[in-house]
């Protein structure tokens, strides 16, 4: 907020996401983010959950980025479900559209899905997702991704010197990291918006 001789002129408003780190690292009894508590509260039926990949038996356990703390419910005595109900009401009153609603579910699905993914090393210092995981078309089709593409943004780095670029292979320790940092920064932009 910007004053001049005690008169207001001016304002800027930020968002600001206190808490990106929750995303993928939870205390003992600390919940994430409501939202994927949420998404999970059987609050849709299977035909709709099966558009975000989600059956209708999923809860938070299910996901590494909701089951880590082992707390599921919260402390309040709100239910997700009744939460769930109020945000679609809210995205609605804000005049967000159906398929902006879907959208903004789809990448939190999306998320969600990730938060499982795994990876195979195939040398100390390279590696690629598992292609056994059954999370991989779900996280692909959220978000519009290729199974190569998304191999491709999560197992190797470019490195840029001078004109020359070079594709550099990561180990999995690296690949998990580079994992932890896209959730953190999808979910940020998903906030933002």
């Amino acid at each position: 907020i910007q004053f001049e001789n005690g008169k207001l002129v001016g304002a800027q408003m930020e968002t600001y996401l206190l808490e990106k780190v929750r995303l993928n690292r939870q205390s003992a009894g600390e919940r994430n983010y409501h939202i994927f508590y949420e998404l999970l509260s059987k609050s849709m039926n299977a035909r709709e959950l099966s558009q975000f990949y989600l059956a209708l038996s999923a809860g938070p356990e299910d996901f590494r980025i909701t089951a880590q703390s082992g707390c599921f419910t919260r402390r309040d005595g709100v239910t997700d479900r009744e939460t769930f109900g109020n945000l679609k009401t809210a995205l609605t009153t804000m005049k967000f559209t159906d398929v902006d609603i879907r959208n903004v579910l789809s990448v939190t699905a999306a998320i969600l899905h990730a938060s499982n993914l795994t990876f195979v090393e195939e040398s100390n210092e390279s590696c690629r997702i598992d292609d056994n995981n059954v999370h991989i078309p779900a996280v692909c089709n959220l978000l519009g991704l290729s199974k190569p593409d998304l191999d491709q943004a999560l197992n190797t780095c470019t490195i840029t010197a001078g004109d020359s670029t070079v594709q550099k292979k990561l180990s999995v320790v690296q690949a998990i990291s580079g994992l932890e940092a896209l959730l953190k920064e999808t979910y940020g932009a998903l906030f933002c918006y």
